[in-house]
């Protein structure tokens, strides 16, 4: 994953012509690029919006992956309709597997965009989750 961060960084130089002393940050912010891990953890949220709202029809396995805290604890928190629960992980290996990455970015999503009913308003949210920086790959 580094060597295409390392391609799309160079792709931005040679569009811009900047030198090796400006910032790659700087230079994909100046083009409206985002970065691959942004457009990783986006493309991520898109999928989790799909399945949780069946908005497409992704795998079987894939619904059933995710249960809603709910289903857990009856303490009747709006916030808590929207979270999932997120499984149990011993190793860094299932850390960053679907499952776990997929609903801790989504629990980490402000409670205004999970709570959208459509994927073009989903799309058309602020960018949330394409910091570069979410807490879903820690």
């Amino acid at each position: 994953m580094a060597n295409s961060q390392k391609l799309q960084n160079r792709a931005a130089r040679i569009i811009t012509g900047a030198s090796y002393l400006k910032r790659s940050y700087d230079l994909l912010a100046e083009l409206g690029w985002l970065n691959m891990e942004a457009m990783r953890q986006r493309q991520k949220a898109f999928l989790m919006f799909k399945v949780l709202n069946g908005l497409s029809p992704p795998p079987l396995y894939l619904s059933e992956m995710f249960t809603h805290k709910t289903a857990f604890q009856n303490y009747g928190l709006r916030s808590s309709k929207m979270n999932l629960e997120l499984p149990k992980c011993r190793t860094n290996y299932y850390k960053n597997s679907f499952a776990f990455s997929g609903a801790k970015l989504w629990n980490d999503l402000p409670p205004s965009v999970k709570d959208e009913s459509s994927l073009k308003r989903f799309v058309c949210q602020p960018d949330f989750y394409t910091t570069g920086t979410s807490n879903a790959s820690k």
